[in-house]
């Protein structure tokens, strides 16, 4: 019995070294995609050495990923009045930005992964389909990292006459804008992050300030004022409403990053919807109630009007600089949140490996480098064109991640989630049904050369899809398959074997024992 004991101990002892009939290596439902993992580190030291970000530096990144400043609300005002401005940043929040926010904090405690929005659609829908959306947001994201360059040097134009009057002046402006910011992108992300929670308090004093001193001129009546319907301007309303309030999606691209994603990931989310509503509601009151002029009349630089009419020089130039340095923190977590993207896909295997190496930093160096080549593109587009195609785009993908979260739901409820959102599955999909209505709205008032773009942006992304999965199979040396591994792994079927398997491997593993010995 003691020799059929030991005999029984060594089979399983060489079974578990082998890894066969190992049970932690079987999956229920052989479509699952198991337990998420954050991916081994390419370059740049241990794991946890990257795990960089807690509640406030994430809150800072959110920020200027979704508002920056109150500038870039003004075309609210002058696209459907007073009234329909205030009520679009009170009841946007409830119809897009708290749905994002759940979906995120959901699917990011799920794949704490740099991948994010990749691999949610991939869990759901494969890896084709993550891979057009990884596309597309890069492609989106892209497009509004290459605005804020563009807004500063106009800025700074603006202010310096003679920078004004020259066109090659502002190019090398523009230039050395986005080589600066993409350097300090390069220096980290805890770098990037203790940035932004400096660049939040510089941005938002001066419009407080300004809030504060306006308050002795306020007209409330002017706030009620309504205009017809048939006056509204719906295209530019819409857009302005949802170019301001967008991009909760992107802290899943940080998913990888952050030290306690349980925690960290729904406080934070919830803190920056709060601060996004705050940012733009209480400074368009305080706007309106002292403009004397019509509000057909706001445009882009209407803060910087108002501003002088109530505090001077000194005033106008605080905003001036305030929203030049939140275009400098939305450039930086912008160009963040699509590198770190890129250092996704790689990790899964998706893209090549050298897109996941890290510089000493631990920042992804090739992502940031091409980020930086897209940005100096915008010198050949208009502004008005770069964001219309770029809201178009990101509808897309957003409507593709709230399809992966519904179908996540429905055929893998037992998946581990370390958040949830508290609603069943009918009860989300009753909340996320303003959000899809709203999406569709917006692409109904969009220019038809937008939704060209997108159909273009989608066929390229599959098409470099169904290469980079070809390549992968011919050249597997330049991907990094060790995540692919793990989920084939986790997906094999459970194995048997019979006596002549067993005294096979027994007979194996003599014939090794008596090789050492000799």
């Amino acid at each position: 019995m003691a020799d059929g004991y030991l005999e029984c101990q060594k089979i399983d002892s060489i079974m578990d070294s082998t890894g066969v009939g190992n049970p932690s290596i079987q999956a229920d439902d052989p479509n699952d995609v198991g337990e998420s993992r954050s991916p081994s580190p390419q370059v740049g030291g241990p794991g946890e050495r990257h795990k960089t970000l807690g509640v406030l530096p994430l809150v800072a990144l959110i920020f200027f990923e979704v508002a920056g400043t109150p500038a870039g609300s003004e075309n609210a005002v002058k696209a459907g009045g007073a009234f329909w401005a205030l009520v679009g940043f009170a009841v946007m929040p409830f119809i897009w930005s708290v749905q994002e926010a759940l979906i995120t904090a959901e699917l990011s405690t799920m794949f704490p992964e740099d991948a994010g929005y990749v691999q949610w659609v991939a869990a759901a829908f494969g890896e084709l389909a993550g891979f057009m959306e990884g596309g597309m947001s890069w492609l989106s994201t892209a497009v509004d990292t290459a605005v804020y360059p563009v807004l500063m040097t106009g800025y700074l134009a603006g202010s310096i006459e003679t920078l004004d009057q020259s066109q090659l002046g502002q190019k090398i402006v523009f230039f050395s804008i986005v080589c600066i910011l993409s350097f300090l992108n390069y220096l980290g992300l805890q770098v990037v992050g203790r940035i932004a929670m400096t660049l939040l308090g510089v941005c938002l004093i001066p419009f407080l300030v300004f809030t504060f001193m306006s308050i002795p001129d306020m007209n409330v009546t002017k706030l009620s004022e309504k205009r017809p319907t048939d006056e509204i301007d719906w295209g530019l309303y819409l857009n302005t409403l949802f170019w301001n309030l967008n991009y909760f999606d992107s802290a899943g691209t940080f998913a990888g990053e952050v030290r306690n994603p349980k925690k960290v990931f729904p406080r934070a989310l919830s803190i920056s919807v709060v601060l996004v509503m705050f940012v733009y509601i209480v400074p368009l009151i305080a706007g309106i109630g002292i403009s004397k002029n019509s509000t057909k009349t706001w445009t882009d630089s209407s803060y910087e009007q108002l501003s002088f009419e109530v505090g001077g020089r000194w005033l106008q130039g605080s905003i001036v600089f305030s929203i030049g340095m939140a275009c400098a923190g939305m450039f930086l977590a912008d160009m963040s949140a699509n590198s770190f993207q890129l250092l996704g896909m790689a990790d899964r295997g998706m893209i090549p490996k050298i897109f996941g190496v890290r510089s000493r930093f631990g920042t992804p160096t090739i992502g940031i480098l091409l980020n930086m080549s897209m940005a100096l593109l915008a010198l050949f587009f208009e502004l008005s064109e770069l964001i219309e195609m770029m809201n178009v785009v990101y509808i897309w993908t957003v409507l593709l991640e709230i399809s992966s979260f519904l179908l996540l739901r429905y055929k893998k409820p037992k998946m581990d989630r370390p958040y949830k959102v508290p609603l069943s599955l009918p009860a989300v999909s009753l909340l996320l049904t303003p959000t899809v209505v709203f999406s569709l709205i917006v692409m109904r008032f969009s220019a038809w050369q937008s939704h060209v773009f997108a159909v273009i942006g989608a066929v390229c992304t599959l098409a470099f899809g169904k290469l980079s999965q070809k390549c992968r199979e011919k050249y597997p040396h330049y991907f990094n398959l060790e995540m692919l591994n793990k989920d084939e792994k986790e997906q094999l079927p459970e194995r048997t074997f019979s006596t002549e398997d067993v005294h096979a491997v027994l007979l194996q593993h003599e014939d090794e024992d008596e090789d050492d010995a000799t």
